[in-house]
């Protein structure tokens, strides 16, 4: 690897220019090989032929050519292509009429009664791809109230189940849904106003939670989780929308 230039933060790696790229044998040494434009040479899976591609890390997993006909991409990968398209998808929820401060990781719900817990829906669309990633939430809620209003959207491509208790349980012996689960975003409000207050967050391990299925409307469920001691307000309501980007090819 040799060094980046003056004021980079990272290095280069090298890589040659081949006008018609050769082949190797096993355990033959070789480079990088590039197009006149420094670009990345792959082999598509499928198509035999030779060509540039520039290549992005999708959800901290793994990438793979953009335009490949292959359909056994392995779990996780995402093909990479230039064409996105950026939508949001919205839910809203009201917690009970009580002040009852919430612990740290506590459930946060719209009934402290469990069988009457319905979870946030989100109405997405998986386009032909097959794939959407979801790269960031939004919690307004309708209270100025800022100290320790940090929370976690669990986010599930099948209904949780509730059991024991609702609102005001503790999250972790209250909710079944790990076999669903898709992702998690940690939110932070930073801003106040007169009529309420913003949290805003991305997931936690990676840049992206990562939805694939069938193409065709979809409903992602979410479920609220306090982590840190939060005085709510009386029947606050909390409006969460997901940033949702698919693929357009």
């Amino acid at each position: 690897m040799s060094q980046g230039s003056a004021g980079s933060t990272g290095g280069l790696i090298s890589g040659q220019y081949n006008l018609t790229p050769g082949t190797v044998t096993d355990g033959q040494q070789t480079t990088i090989q590039t197009d006149a434009q420094g670009r990345l040479l792959t082999v598509p899976a499928g198509t035999g032929t030779t060509e540039p591609v520039d290549l992005q890390k999708v959800g901290g997993v793994g990438v793979v050519p953009a335009g490949s006909a292959s359909t056994a991409l392995g779990a996780g990968l995402i093909p990479v292509t230039a064409q996105k398209y950026v939508s949001a998808a919205a839910a809203a929820m009201t917690r009970p009429a009580d002040t009852n401060a919430y612990a740290a990781g506590d459930q946060i719900s719209n009934s402290t009664t469990a069988a009457s817990v319905v979870p946030l829906q989100f109405a997405v669309t998986i386009p032909a791809s097959g794939w959407l990633l979801i790269d960031r939430a939004t919690i307004r809620k309708s209270t100025s109230t800022v100290a320790n209003a940090v929370f976690r959207l669990h986010l599930f491509n099948a209904t949780p189940t509730i059991a024991t208790t609702g609102d005001n349980g503790v999250f972790a012996t209250t909710v079944a849904g790990a076999s669903a689960e898709i992702g998690l975003l940690d939110c932070t409000t930073r801003g106040a106003y007169t009529d309420g207050a913003n949290a805003r967050g991305v997931p936690t391990d990676s840049p992206y939670v990562t939805l694939t299925g069938t193409p065709g409307a979809f409903t992602v469920y979410g479920m609220l989780e306090a982590l840190a001691a939060y005085a709510p307000g009386n029947a606050e309501v909390f409006n969460v929308s997901i940033r949702v980007v698919g693929d357009l090819t």
